[in-house]
């Protein structure tokens, strides 16, 4: 299991080493860009993803051990694993409800995932995931029941509690195939978009992520993606909120919200979650 993460962490730090690559490509050919709006988004994105660093990985299992050989070298950069493994689910989570489980009947990586028993909202708390006013958000999900999932960043909320009365959010929609984003506080900012790249089957596994950062001439950018034959396709156009707000804040938290309803036997699965900052 440690060798296993370790090689997992190596492999995603190289795919991130890529993308990069690739992304410099479309930027210097103006691949797929078609008006100056893009291409500012474009430049803006590749600046801030040059900077994002992976600093915590939630593999969902009890305690996760500690890597037996936990510096890498990638691209001429130490990276110390130990840093970036959340060791324990059940500590490094601030939850609304205590009704979920880990399940080792079904996950994407062994030995289990985590299991929504009822809907709950629940607020990364590990050290140095507390202050993310721009960063990456990535997850597994599954549900067996037509709902979706939520992420939160920017959540104004203290260590201690999972309220997400003040937060941005983005909001998968299973039920009608589009993509929400927006805040939670006055003056509120929603939009909705359809996926351009379709639904998400129940069942069934989906690898997504969630993106914001700040450009000073054009806002909050929010992107979001899914994985798609291996490759990262944007979920819809960027949302942009032009009052950008708690960039200066000292908390801005990350999480997600779950639906579920044991008694009616819906449940929502997340495993292999990922968070990023620059």
């Amino acid at each position: 299991m440690v060798e296993w993460i370790e090689q997992y962490l190596s492999r995603r730090l190289e795919e991130h080493n890529q993308e990069l690559a690739l992304l410099e490509k479309r930027l210097e050919e103006y691949t797929g860009l078609k008006s100056e709006k893009q291409v500012k988004i474009e430049e803006s994105y590749y600046r801030f993803a040059k900077r994002l660093k992976l600093i915590g990985f939630e593999h969902w299992k009890p305690k996760t051990p500690a890597p037996r050989h936990p510096v890498v070298f990638i691209n001429g950069e130490i990276i110390d694993l130990r840093k970036i493994i959340i060791p324990e689910a059940t500590r490094d989570w601030d939850f609304s409800t205590t009704n979920w489980i880990l399940d080792t009947s079904i996950y994407v990586s062994s030995p289990s995932s985590f299991k929504a028993l009822e809907e709950l909202d629940m607020l990364c708390k590990y050290t140095g995931t507390t202050n993310l006013p721009q960063g990456r958000l990535v997850t597994w999900w599954m549900t067996n029941f037509t709902t979706g999932i939520t992420f939160y960043f920017r959540c104004q909320t203290p260590v201690g509690s999972a309220s997400v009365d003040e937060t941005y959010y983005v909001f998968l929609d299973q039920i009608n195939a589009n993509v929400g984003a927006g805040r939670t506080t006055e003056p509120r900012y929603a939009e909705r978009k359809s996926s351009l790249i379709g639904g998400w089957d129940i069942n069934k596994w989906w690898l997504n992520r969630v993106t914001w950062w700040s450009d000073p001439n054009i806002g909050l950018i929010i992107r979001v993606e899914r994985m798609m034959r291996d490759t990262w396709q944007k979920e819809c156009e960027d949302f942009i909120d032009e009052n950008d707000v708690w960039k200066d804040s000292t908390i801005n938290r990350v999480g997600f919200y779950l639906s579920a309803s044991d008694v009616d036997g819906q449940y929502t699965w997340i495993d292999d979650t990922e968070i990023w900052a620059p």
